[in-house]
């Protein structure tokens, strides 16, 4: 399950907690943590938006789920790393460099960049997104 998507010009983080359980947690004070977005030469800080209740489908039922949402500062085409892995091929090769040459450049210029893992990590094309390390 991807946890992060772009769904309707959203990129959207799936909580995977129903309305209920969300609110139990502190997780919605926590909405403007800091997530970096690489274009290739640049590094810009972002962050999620707003808390939307969503539905989506979980084992073949209609759930009402909680989702962090904010505009896809991406092309609808962006995958994240772990999906290119399960893809395999030339692209993912491509994706790999693109992250490396934005670790690279944050090693260099001495930015710092969340530590999410692949399901994490959205590219497109030259571009890299790092989701909020305390949010994924």
């Amino acid at each position: 399950m991807n946890l992060l998507t772009i769904e309707n010009n959203e990129l959207r983080l799936n909580t995977n907690l129903d309305e209920y359980t969300f609110g139990k947690t502190a997780r919605d004070s926590i909405i403007n943590q800091e997530g970096v977005l690489f274009d290739g030469k640049n590094f810009r800080q972002w962050t999620f938006e707003e808390v939307k209740a969503c539905d989506t489908e979980k084992n073949g039922k209609t759930e009402t789920l909680v989702f962090y949402c904010t505009k896809n500062p991406l092309s609808r085409n962006a995958k994240t790393l772990a999906q290119y892995f399960d893809e395999g091929g030339d692209k993912l090769f491509d994706a790999v460099k693109a992250v490396c040459t934005a670790l690279t450049s944050a090693a260099i210029n001495e930015n710092t960049v969340p530590a999410v893992g692949a399901g994490g990590i959205m590219i497109d094309g030259d571009k890299v997104l790092f989701a909020p390390q305390s949010l994924f």
